[in-house]
């Protein structure tokens, strides 16, 4: 059986360990992420033209972020926001020591408590990292699956 992939960072001087979720939880929550960003996205999509797969390959600074984040900002809800963020924060550690990683669920409120810069690059990471595997190239020059 393969050992599940622990990935770390280091955020603003936090170090942060996250195990992936079981596969059914990732799920749902790249569903809940697709009913959100995805109108969003679809509209940015459209405006830029071209085939989906030069889309993918276009510049970050061709992408129109504004219409992602207005599309997705008019979807999303705080109880899912919560639910996202509880759910990664119960597969998060946070290195303070040695033999010391208190689940980030366990120190959430305090730990990012006038932080939410670093809250929001967490947040990036914890998501990005449970899909990691999705959007690696698979070396064979096919790159992610879309």
């Amino acid at each position: 059986m393969a050992q599940s992939r622990v990935m770390t960072t280091n955020i603003n001087g936090s170090e942060y360990r996250i195990r992936p979720l079981p596969p059914q939880v990732a799920l749902d929550l790249l569903l809940k992420i697709f009913k959100v960003a995805a109108p969003g996205v679809g509209n940015a999509v459209d405006e830029m033209g071209g085939s989906l797969e030069e889309v993918l390959q276009a510049s970050t600074k061709d992408v129109k972020l504004g219409q992602i984040i207005s599309g997705a900002a008019e979807r999303l809800n705080g109880d899912d926001l919560k639910w996202a963020c509880d759910l990664l924060a119960r597969q998060t550690e946070v290195v303070t020591g040695q033999n010391e990683a208190p689940r980030l669920s366990d120190v959430y409120d305090v730990h990012f408590q006038g932080r939410i810069k670093s809250w929001f690059s967490w947040f990036i990471w914890a998501v990005k990292s449970q899909y990691s595997d999705f959007f690696e190239d698979s070396g064979n020059g096919a790159g992610p699956p879309v």
